[in-house]
């Protein structure tokens, strides 16, 4: 995976306080966290088994396709997010009940 120059040169030094979230409601965004959480960036996962779609994105992300706002990540499918704070970062679904999985990128 390419880091695009926003690790700038560093190493990753810490891999912990990842976690599973889930949309409940397909249409209802999810804020990866509360409070602020100072990272260098954020591995997301869709989780295999989904069936829809995960859109992740900000605070106006909508997985529905009339009116996407973000990106879109099928079952599997993973991305890394060059964001500084978890809480800036939001995750819709198309089907009720879907998940993914986040990694935290800590210096």
């Amino acid at each position: 995976m390419r880091d695009f120059g926003f690790f700038s040169g560093d190493y990753i030094v810490d891999l912990t306080g990842g976690g599973l979230k889930t949309v409940t409601t397909a249409g209802t965004r999810v804020q990866l966290s509360t409070s602020e959480s100072a990272v260098k960036g954020v591995i997301i996962q869709a989780i295999e088994t989904n069936e829809g779609y995960i859109a992740y994105g900000g605070s106006d992300v909508v997985a529905a396709a009339a009116t996407r706002k973000g990106c879109v990540l099928a079952a599997g499918e993973s991305i890394l997010l060059p964001v500084h704070d978890l809480n800036k970062v939001y995750i819709d679904s198309t089907i009720s009940g879907e998940k993914i999985s986040y990694l935290p990128i800590k210096g």
